[in-house]
């Protein structure tokens, strides 16, 4: 939000004012993070696509002990019970 002033007639308003950024990012879509968690989330594809990358390179050393395959099992059923407009908070923003 941008505030400025605006002087009319004597009269001072003050107005608010949405700020937009110009530069357009690629919104990430829940039903595709839930495919990747579906298919690939024993290698942690879903968290390379969220943006954690930090969490896929941790899944894949671990790869072969099934423990990131269970994590996105928990994952799937997290993404499933968000809210869109909590996903878009998390991982849009």
């Amino acid at each position: 939000m941008l505030n400025f002033v605006k002087k009319l007639g004597g009269v001072i308003i003050m107005q608010q004012q949405q700020v937009v950024n110009p530069i357009i990012r690629n919104r990430r879509g829940r039903t595709a993070a839930i495919l990747l968690a579906f298919f690939f989330g024993g290698i942690g594809a879903e968290w390379f696509y969220l943006g954690c990358a930090g969490r896929g390179i941790l899944s894949l050393p671990f790869c072969w002990t099934f423990i990131p395959a269970f994590i996105a099992v928990i994952h799937i059923i997290s993404l499933l019970c968000m809210s869109s407009d909590h996903f878009d908070r998390k991982y849009n923003m």
